[in-house]
């Protein structure tokens, strides 16, 4: 019976080539003029932003979609309190799709038991 516990491939060349690897690869830190510059570039591009502003920049939305830029430019920089309506409109949106799925389904039931 043969023995398998025992790996067909010796391991210990590829041991020692990998520490011949990590004496030879040394761990680089940027400059600390360009970290410096770095975060003034940043802190300035984050005072110009004003504070309502989305975080990620929204997209152009092409006419065809059926929405504005302008509109969709308003809901996103729009106080909590102005969009209560954006997500009530949602809402009965929703109810109506559900409920016209579900006289669908009530229908294709009725139709196939008759």
């Amino acid at each position: 019976m043969k023995d398998t516990s025992r790996s067909t491939l010796p391991l210990a060349p590829y041991l020692a080539l990998s520490r011949e690897l990590s004496e030879l690869i040394v761990p680089v830190r940027p400059r600390a003029d360009f970290q410096a510059q770095l975060y003034r570039s940043l802190t300035d591009q984050a005072r110009q932003r004003p504070a309502n502003v989305a975080l990620l920049p929204l997209p152009e939305i092409e006419p065809a979609a059926g929405i504005s830029t302008r509109f969709a430019r308003w809901v996103v920089t729009a106080p909590a309190q102005d969009r209560r309506w954006v997500w009530g409109a949602a809402a009965v949106g929703s109810a109506v799709s559900l409920a016209g799925l579900v006289t669908y389904v009530w229908r294709r039931r009725g139709s196939r038991a008759a």
